[in-house]
């Protein structure tokens, strides 16, 4: 993809493309263990974002997408910056409130997460996943009750055909615990 991006861009005013291989490059960073490569291509999805950001001042995913490469580098602060420049852009941004909760679960700010990622829940898109990062939180916190009704409640959040499937495959997953605890 990658590559691909690349040769377009040089045949292309479309200032997309930089979108596009900003979250490719982040992607190949996040799946490389030399932590001198990993900078360079984290690098590299920086320029892209800030180039595709620099055409698209408006939009709220130029800074969202910014703030999820500074929250891949454990830039908290930073990525926070542009997670909350992407929420005062565009308020009913269906992705925003996750990735906040993201970057204040990485800060250890569970209050902060857990309201953000309960924001996210009125969106189906980010429905599971935002249940997923409660049952998280409440789990890092022992609240194990807690973490085990928003464990199930992903499951139940799945659609009909996929949920057994998805109970199969938690139960095998490392957090399995979650929904055996005080079984």
């Amino acid at each position: 993809m990658i590559k691909y991006g690349e040769k377009i861009l040089n045949r292309t005013v479309d200032i997309n493309i930089h979108d596009a291989l900003g979250l490719g490059y982040d992607q190949l960073a996040l799946q490389i263990s030399d932590s001198e490569e990993k900078e360079k291509i984290q690098k590299k999805a920086i320029t892209h974002f800030k180039k595709f950001l620099s055409e698209n001042i408006k939009l709220p995913k130029s800074y969202r997408n910014l703030g999820l490469i500074y929250l891949h580098q454990n830039k908290l602060k930073l990525s926070l910056k542009y997670c909350i420049k992407a929420y005062k852009l565009d308020k009913k941004d269906i992705f925003t409130p996750t990735f906040l909760g993201n970057v204040y679960g990485a800060k250890g700010e569970y209050v902060n997460a857990l309201k953000w990622y309960k924001k996210s829940l009125r969106y189906e898109e980010t429905k599971s996943i935002s249940l997923l990062n409660i049952a998280n939180i409440y789990a890092k916190q022992h609240k194990n009750k807690l973490a085990q009704k928003y464990a199930r409640m992903v499951l139940e959040n799945l659609p009909k055909g996929k949920k057994q499937k998805g109970v199969d495959l938690f139960l095998k997953s490392k957090s399995e615990n979650i929904l055996r605890i005080n079984k």
